[in-house]
């Protein structure tokens, strides 16, 4: 059993690999953000050259990954607004908007000064019941967004443990999810008696993770994105320049088939 606990990070997804963002999908605000890049993965010529450079792997990899960015993060969007799950997130963020102006002409109509925060103005007992409900609803809303997407802090287990998985039951929202063991990390131990001074110990812990939405989302837009990166390897390795066409140089490009065997035909 533990206590709900917010994982503090922002309302984005980040594609992100030796510490570089590289785009970024913002659900509540419908954005798409995807850093500076030459070209997208789909362009082959650039694709070609960047595999027969001397570059570094890891710049071939920091340029291959701008590349595949606008598919990744394009692929959250389309999961978020292509499934019941990421439609009913976004009308919940709607409504509370929504919720909000109604507070706000409320307060206007009854001449009533705001008092911010909120939530510090919601606990006095004279404030009004409207804000009360608000924050309440507020809270509830985004407590059980947070279970759904995955954003919980699970706390770890000190050593290593033989468990798969375990169940997470968060007694304030009376609901229990599974959280699987993802990871060995190392916390560094500090004695509390002398906070300032250096580590004392260090310690293996065992950490497990809820698969949210948030976690499934991630893990179909990295499969896409890693299949057009290993697509464009193999199709670098196989194929002759003479068998490629592209409609920026072949302009209209028409293929004909009977089922065994394929025409193709271009015009300049």
């Amino acid at each position: 059993m533990i206590h709900y606990q917010q994982l503090k990070r922002g309302s984005r997804y980040l594609s992100d690999i030796y510490g570089e963002d590289y785009g970024c999908y913002y659900h509540e605000n419908l954005s798409v953000y995807c850093k500076g890049y030459e070209a997208t993965v789909l362009e082959f010529e650039f694709m070609k050259q960047l595999f027969a450079s001397e570059q570094t792997l890891e710049k071939k990899v920091d340029v291959a990954m701008q590349a595949a960015a606008p598919f990744h993060e394009m692929r959250h969007f389309h999961d978020c607004f292509g499934t019941l799950a990421g439609l009913s997130l976004f009308g919940g963020y709607i409504r509370t908007v929504g919720a909000f102006r109604d507070l706000a002409r409320y307060l206007y109509e009854h001449k009533i000064p705001w008092k911010l925060p909120l939530k510090q103005w919601a606990d006095e007992s004279v404030s009004p019941q409207r804000v009360r409900d608000f924050v309440l609803q507020y809270e509830s809303l985004r407590r059980y967004r947070d279970v759904f997407l995955g954003s919980v802090l699970v706390p770890g287990t000190q050593g290593f443990t033989d468990e798969v998985w375990r169940e997470v039951r968060i007694p304030e929202l009376n609901v229990s999810f599974p959280a699987f063991c993802a990871s060995v990390t190392v916390a560094l131990v500090t004695d509390k008696s002398r906070p300032h001074q250096t580590i004392r110990e260090s310690k293996d812990v065992t950490q497990f993770y809820p698969l949210g939405f948030e976690c499934l989302l991630e893990g179909t837009a990295q499969a896409l994105q890693r299949g057009f990166l290993e697509g464009m390897d193999r199709l670098d390795e196989r194929l002759d320049e003479n068998y490629i066409y592209l409609t920026s140089e072949n302009g209209t490009i028409t293929f004909t088939t009977d089922g065994e065997r394929l025409w193709v035909e271009t015009e300049e």
